[in-house]
Formats: C-alpha cells, structure tokens, sequence
C-alpha cells in the first residue's frame, strides 16, 4: 500500500525535526536550567507516537506485501543484464586482472542490448570458457551481491548491541 508508506515517510520527516530539538534541549546554561526539561515533556511522546505508528504501518506494508517473480525478474532485465555487471566483472577478474575485467565490462555495457551478449563479442578467446562458466552461474536469481554479507553483519551488530551488560557491584 503506497500510502502507508508516504505515511511512514512523513512521520520520518517529522521525527528528525524532534529530534534535533532533543539535542537542542541538551545544551543547558547552567546545570539543568529551566525550560529544557519542559521541552523534552513534548518532544519525547510525539516521537514515541511517531515511532510507535511508522512501526505499525511498517508491519502492515509487510504483512500484505506479495512478490511477482515474473514481474521483478522483467524489471531487472530492462536494462539489458547491466544490473550484473559487477558480478561479471568479479567472476572474470581473477583470470583477467580486475583492471582488465572491469575495463572489458566497462565497455560492453556501453553498447545497446545484452551485456552478456556484448561481452561474448568482446572476450578475449583465452577466456571465453571461463566467461562462459561465468555468465551461465549469474543470473538474477542467484546473483544477490553483498546482501548477504550485510545481514550478517547487521544481525552480529544487533546481538551484540543486545546483549545484557554486567552490572557493576560495590
């Protein structure tokens, strides 16, 4: 639903609005002078509000969102296979040097059509087995990038974010 989305954005919007005013609050004359502690009264439940509604409208985009695999995997391919180019290039950059590859790839996908045709047109015939291990093994459907590198990465961060602190004894 594009709605709760715009939604979401809004209240994004409006959030780091409230949020610079908390750093604003935190600058203080003289110890904890008055009026900006008043001031975080405000602040601090519109921003649980706000959270609290992106969070729900977050949810339900999710719960009600379906995948059109035919549809993704026509969008990915309008641009003629472009969107694997760096996969091309690192699957052909140890046996052509990374300069190389990367040039080669560079070049290919200058031309109109298919990047994988182009690159056959173009691969130096010493490499065209190897190209052509390559090209058959990234496709959209396997070709996921760092994705997976940076969930993981992420969900290490996040554990070990969530894990309980020792507490300091006397």
């Amino acid at each position: 639903n594009p709605i709760r989305s715009e939604v979401v954005v809004g209240m994004s919007i409006v959030a780091s609005g409230l949020v610079a005013t908390l750093g604003r609050v935190m600058v203080v004359p003289h110890e904890r002078a008055a009026g900006e502690w008043q001031a975080e009264w405000h602040v601090l439940p519109q921003l649980a509000a706000l959270c609290a509604g992106s969070l729900s409208n977050c949810g339900e985009v999710a719960r009600h969102l379906t995948v059109d695999i035919e549809t993704m995997r026509r969008n990915l391919g309008v641009g003629g296979g472009r969107i694997l180019a760096e996969a091309l290039m690192t699957g052909l950059a140890p046996a052509m040097g990374r300069e190389a590859a990367h040039d080669l790839v560079y070049e290919a996908a200058r031309d109109e059509g298919d990047l994988v045709d182009a690159l056959r047109r173009r691969i130096p015939p010493e490499h065209a087995e190897l190209f052509e291990n390559v090209a058959n093994r990234t496709t959209y459907d396997s070709y996921l990038g760092e994705a997976r590198r940076v969930c993981e990465e992420g969900l290490a961060a996040w554990r070990q974010a969530s894990r309980p602190t020792k507490e300091v004894t006397r």
